[in-house]
């Protein structure tokens, strides 16, 4: 017979993971905003890996060095996570995948992106840190420009009914 406090200790310690690992993903958005001080590398294992869409960064100096670059040349920027969704857990392992949105603002120009963070949580140190974090951006542009779509695109759902001049429900 199973034992009922053995399965509520392993259901408290699952969602206890599940909350340490997704706070580390709040605390980045935060440091990447430069809230709450602290450098936003030193959120990764010492030989952590940064995938970008223009490279990967490995090592905690690294990973520093190419997001404290792209944070100087924004004027103030905000970043949101969202959807939080626990893939998988393994030993003090956590694989995260995430959605994002960033609003940045530069000199002369504002911009957006979002897509997904796609992440590797280490629990075992003191505090959870990112093992890898792999940003999958699906849009970025800036505010001008904007993301038009082609009405080509468009789910039926959102096509104009021409005879009577209404959205399709």
């Amino acid at each position: 017979m199973k034992n009922p406090l053995t399965e509520l200790d392993q259901r408290v310690r699952r969602i206890e993971v599940e909350r340490a690992a997704t706070q580390l993903l709040h605390e980045y958005a935060a440091r990447l905003d430069g809230v709450g001080g602290g450098s936003v590398g030193a959120l990764f294992t010492e030989d952590g890996v940064l995938e970008l869409p223009d490279g990967v960064h490995q090592g905690r100096a690294g990973i520093e060095f190419v997001l404290a670059g792209a944070a100087a040349a924004a004027a103030s920027t905000h970043h949101v996570v969202t959807n939080i969704r626990v893939v998988q857990v393994s030993g003090s392992r956590v694989w995260l995948v995430s959605s994002f949105l960033a609003i940045l603002r530069r000199v002369g120009a504002s911009g957006v992106a979002w897509g997904h963070y796609h992440d590797v949580v280490e629990l075992d140190a003191d505090r959870p840190l990112f093992v890898r974090k792999r940003i999958e951006p699906l849009v970025r542009t800036d505010l001008v420009r904007g993301w038009p779509a082609d009405p080509g695109d468009l789910p039926d759902r959102h096509r104009h009914d021409e005879d009577e001049g209404r959205m399709h429900p």
